[in-house]
């Protein structure tokens, strides 16, 4: 089920879903992605889990530069990182978890290097479609794992990745 939600912040909007159906319910808005939340948040990290600009600075913004900054090396020394594209990892929220943050998964999503074809449509000539449907397979595994119903998640892979957005979106329904 698809359903554009015109409220600001996903709390009021959540508030008012119907009871569980045990199917997956997908809700878009334009919001802060640190805005209060219940559930985990998702990071369009790099491989190395750092903080980046656009959305992945905002999460490190309130979850925290110094409690993510440890959550990166704790990674690392498990060997968890550095992320292949299409993967995702588990972290403490830091002081995100203030706010409702249950832990943030980071993503690694594609890099688009395809061309558009003549007619301005998005032709997957290196693969990047399936690396993204992977990499969101990856984020719902992550959340199955650590039992976390609900996420709030940037357009993985389409900010500085260049991943167009109306084809990623078509990709993440998929």
């Amino acid at each position: 089920m698809l359903r554009v939600v015109k409220t600001h912040f996903a709390p009021l909007a959540a508030a008012s879903m119907p009871a569980d159906t045990g199917k997956l319910k997908i809700e878009i808005e334009l919001a802060d992605i640190a805005a209060p939340f219940n559930g985990g948040i998702v990071n369009s990290s790099d491989a190395e889990v750092t903080r980046g600009g656009g959305a992945s600075a905002r999460i490190w913004e309130v979850c925290g530069h110094e409690e993510l900054g440890r959550e990166s090396e704790r990674l690392a020394k498990s060997g968890l990182t550095p992320l292949d594209a299409g993967t995702a990892v588990f972290s403490d929220a830091g002081r995100g978890t203030g706010i409702g943050f249950e832990g943030v998964i980071h993503a690694h999503g594609p890099r688009w290097r395809s061309p558009y074809d003549k007619s301005g449509h998005t032709v997957s000539l290196h693969g990047e479609d399936e690396l993204l449907a992977r990499t969101w397979r990856s984020v719902l595994r992550v959340a199955d794992r650590h039992e976390i119903h609900r996420l709030v998640t940037p357009a993985i892979s389409s900010g500085i990745f260049g991943f167009p957005s109306p084809h990623g979106f078509e990709v993440a329904f998929r």
